[in-house]
């Protein structure tokens, strides 16, 4: 008879590895089927595949309260493209109200919160600032009436001539 191996700390750091990844699934599959008993076909299936996978079939079904479910018991796998992915796998006739908590939410910097808006002009309003500078502005003697700045003023007479 052979002498079992001794236990080493890659050992007992590799099981208890697996049995952080088969508790954390267990708790997932509990949250997912309420009440269920543990089906031994669902959960070789459920303990088996990845996180992604199973939500790629959870959204082919359009299981949403599931797919909401599954995201925040598995919150690193399931996020940015892979969410992405899995959300574009979801039935196209499902109400996007039963999904929109699972959209992803553009996050805004302090920076950009700090920053004004965009103003958009129209390539004719910039021409006619343009011919208003060149036609009325470009003298002391501009009207108060301008609608232009005078930081604007300066830099178009530097420019104009």
């Amino acid at each position: 008879m052979r002498e079992p191996e001794p236990v080493t700390t890659v050992h007992v750091l590799g099981n208890r590895e697996l049995f952080d990844l088969y508790s954390a699934r267990l708790a997932a599959y509990a949250q997912l089927y309420p009440g269920a008993r543990l089906d031994p076909s669902r959960w070789r299936w459920f303990s088996s595949g990845s996180p992604q996978d199973i939500a790629l079939h959870l959204a082919f079904e359009g299981d949403t309260a599931s797919l909401t479910t599954l995201v925040s018991c598995f919150p690193g796998d399931l996020k940015g493209d892979v969410l992405l992915r899995v959300l574009s796998c979801l039935p196209e006739t499902l109400r996007p109200r039963r999904y929109e908590s699972l959209l992803p939410v553009r996050k805004v910097s302090r920076l950009q919160k700090s920053l004004p808006p965009p103003t958009f002009l129209s390539p004719l309003s910039s021409c006619v600032s343009l011919l208003h500078f060149l036609f009325h502005c470009r003298f002391p003697s501009c009207s108060s009436s301008c609608m232009l700045s005078r930081q604007t003023h300066n830099a178009l007479s530097s420019v104009s001539g």
